[in-house]
């Protein structure tokens, strides 16, 4: 029995014992090592909240990011991203991306959006259409082999090697594309690694012509070209449209807008005034076209290209910067003004120019770049509304 009782007691004293220690391991330890663990429990929880939601970011990258091309390898030869999918189950969200103008930054490397698994897809010439269920598109085919045609035809005009794969998302309305898209209200389409655009029944191929080849430009110069400034990403866009804006034109005349060369010199504008838009997207049409005036050759866009991809500095960004300043030394707001007046106006003497465009203007062919003719209209009669000694293919009016 005394043994019993004393083993009854040791194994008490142990439980206590044990007891005690685990208490203590669970609260750290000695007051002075807990003092010692306290300031790095700190540095971590006063950390920015922002730098605490950036980490996920970046596990969700495609593990390709590892394989991307060493600033060396860019400078022996412009990048030529792959294109990767995301495989993303949402609808695509290019609004994030924070740019004004309606394209990816063509600086970052090429990642086409998921097709969520409600939408409905056909597949062909390597041009896959999506489309939202519910929405009745009737040429899906033809549209695939239109968009494969204007990538070749956009690759030719570029000199670049045609883009092999490309995904065009098919909206019911502007209204559905701004809210699947993130972009403004104004945007009739958007290219964010795909192509974007608002079906439209009426028409051929189902989609608005010249809203997709502005599109489709974009998704080969991402490819084809990589970084380059603004004004020749959006100048090159519209040009391949054919859309002249005539409006918005003939107000720079007017008011002598000055051009920022600097700023549209950036690969990518952010945070700009809405209303500013218009006149972005003008002058870089008018600068893209004060090079080709200058150059007179049919190949003008290739040569802008290959300027780009001559201009000797390691940093991508910096070539794109450079490129305006290369191709167009010493030149003025001036000098852009005078080219754009006399290629829609003629061949107008610059001291008449400060009165053309005070009036009234009868323009023609102002849905087509290549027929786009102006003059002043003066205090002609019928000089708002259609000329009546051109059939009604003349507006004159103030624009």
């Amino acid at each position: 029995m005394a043994t019993s009782s004393s083993s009854r007691k040791l194994l008490a004293v142990s439980a206590v014992v044990a007891g005690a220690t685990g208490l203590w391991l669970l609260r750290g330890g000695s007051t002075e090592e807990r003092g010692r663990a306290e300031p790095a429990l700190e540095e971590k929880t006063s950390a920015p909240a922002t730098r605490q939601r950036a980490a996920p970011e970046q596990h969700t990258r495609p593990e390709e990011d590892e394989e991307e091309p060493t600033p060396d390898n860019v400078v022996e030869a412009p990048r030529r991203p792959k294109p990767r999918h995301t495989g993303a189950a949402s609808p695509p969200q290019p609004g994030r991306r924070g740019a004004f103008l309606d394209a990816a930054d063509p600086c970052e490397p090429l990642v086409v959006p998921g097709i969520p698994a409600s939408y409905q897809r056909l597949t062909e010439a390597d041009i896959t259409v999506a489309w939202p269920p519910g929405l009745a598109v009737h040429e899906p085919t033809s549209l695939a082999f239109a968009v494969a045609g204007l990538l070749r035809e956009a690759a030719n005009a570029t000199g670049t090697d045609a883009r092999e794969q490309l995904t065009v998302f098919l909206y019911p309305s502007s209204e559905e594309l701004h809210l699947a898209t993130g972009t403004p209200e104004w945007a009739s389409g958007v290219y964010d690694g795909a192509v974007h655009v608002v079906s439209d029944p009426s028409v051929d191929f189902g989609v608005r012509l010249a809203t997709l080849r502005h599109e489709v430009m974009h998704a080969q110069l991402h490819s084809g070209v990589g970084c380059m400034p603004a004004w020749f990403n959006e100048g090159a866009a519209q040009h391949f449209a054919g859309r002249p804006p005539v409006t918005t034109w003939i107000a720079m005349l007017r008011e002598r807008t000055a051009f920022d060369f600097d700023a549209l010199s950036v690969p990518t504008i952010t945070e700009a005034p809405k209303d500013d838009a218009p006149l972005l997207y003008a002058q870089s049409l008018a600068m893209l076209l004060f090079v080709i005036d200058r150059s007179g050759s049919e190949g003008s866009l290739r040569e802008v290209v290959q300027a780009l991809h001559e201009i000797d500095r390691p940093d991508p960004q910096l070539r794109a910067r450079t490129l305006w300043k290369t191709l167009s030394p010493s030149t003025t707001a001036s000098d852009v003004r005078t080219s754009l007046a006399r290629r829609i106006f003629g061949p107008v003497p610059e001291l008449e120019m400060e009165t053309m465009f005070a009036g009234p203007a009868c323009c023609t062919g102002e849905r087509r770049l290549s027929e786009l003719t102006c003059r002043p209209a003066g205090d002609e009669p019928g000089a708002t509304g259609a000329d009546a000694g051109s059939a009604g293919t003349q507006r004159c009016r103030i624009y």
